[in-house]
């Protein structure tokens, strides 16, 4: 049975999720703070969660229009979740916008410490 907006709005959880389902994969995902409009999925054996908009943001015919837009793209092979923050993220890449370079932990474990005499006793 189809979700209202009414149901949405009554619903209430007591601290543990809750989720209502909608239909063809999408449901509403309560929590005490928030609630949201998800649909779970599967594509090359990996499972994966979007998350279309929150309530009441975002309406229930919008999310149900963004859950046929994930869903004719997991049909043509694509991951919906990818291809959102793809569309989200700005043209350039991270690396571009990084102040400073990249921690790198390997160049530490190949230098050797500094050790204070008569600490260690070598046998």
């Amino acid at each position: 049975m189809a979700l209202t907006a009414l149901e949405i709005n009554r619903a209430a959880t007591d601290g543990k999720p809750l989720k209502l389902p909608d239909g063809s994969g999408l449901y509403v995902y309560v929590t005490t703070k928030t609630k949201s409009y998800r649909t779970d999925y599967r594509i090359g054996g990996r499972r994966g969660t979007v998350v279309h908009g929150q309530y009441p943001a975002m309406t229930l015919s919008q999310a149900r229009e963004r859950n046929r837009e994930a869903k004719q793209l997991l049909a043509g092979g694509i991951d919906p979740a990818t291809h959102k923050n793809s569309k989200n993220s700005p043209s350039t890449p991270p690396s571009a916008t990084r102040s400073r370079p990249p921690r790198s932990t390997g160049s530490m474990a190949r230098t050797p410490c500094a050790r204070k005499p008569g600490r260690m006793s070598s046998k």
